[in-house]
């Protein structure tokens, strides 16, 4: 065997193979991966639990959410769905695993640390909801960190406030009787 007849045995081979190839990898990808990510708003599920959320019916829409999971459980809309239906039922607890279910799933999705957050907060687990804040990456959400810090500093340390404000108004009330004695 010459170097020519290598050469056309390696294209050969080469080029025989790359259509088994490529089907081959589409059929792992529409197996293992599609219905992961193939689910879609499109889905008659899917509508059914949005128009329940869109009309405020958050305990049909959860259940809807759920036969989703129970068919798709890799989708992380769905459990972040499922979160905002637990948050706005006011089951903060469970909102916050359906959160933690989503970010197990994609840790970078900003809206389900946010609403961690504000589940966390709503169940007095401060420090917590100020680390999940801090995650996400939106600027609007970072301000929002800075006045909920202030908020929480305000509230512990309220009877300072208390105090100084009305040490400030004490002293305004002298200053302003002290003025109005001289100009008499």
């Amino acid at each position: 065997m010459n170097k020519n007849d290598v050469w056309h045995l390696r294209l050969l081979i080469s080029w025989d193979f790359k259509p088994l190839v490529f089907l081959m990898s589409l059929t792992l990808l529409s197996i293992f991966c599609l219905p992961i990510f193939s689910f879609s708003q499109t889905h008659p599920l899917y509508n059914q639990a949005n128009k329940y959320y869109e009309q405020k019916k958050f305990d049909s829409a959860l259940v809807v959410f759920n036969q989703i999971l129970n068919e798709y459980p890799h989708n992380k809309e769905a459990y972040y769905n499922a979160g905002l239906c637990l948050y706005h039922l006011h089951k903060y607890e469970l909102a916050t695993q359906d959160f933690d279910a989503c970010l197990r799933l994609d840790s970078g999705f900003n809206d389900a640390h946010y609403m961690k957050g504000l589940a966390l907060q709503n169940t007095g687990n401060l420090k917590p909801a100020l680390t999940e804040f801090e995650k996400t990456e939106n600027k609007n959400f970072k301000q929002r960190i800075k006045w909920y810090q202030l908020s929480v500093l305000i509230s512990k340390n309220w009877y300072y406030m208390v105090a100084i404000m009305f040490i400030i108004i004490v002293l305004f009330a002298i200053v302003s009787k002290s003025m109005a004695y001289k100009r008499s």
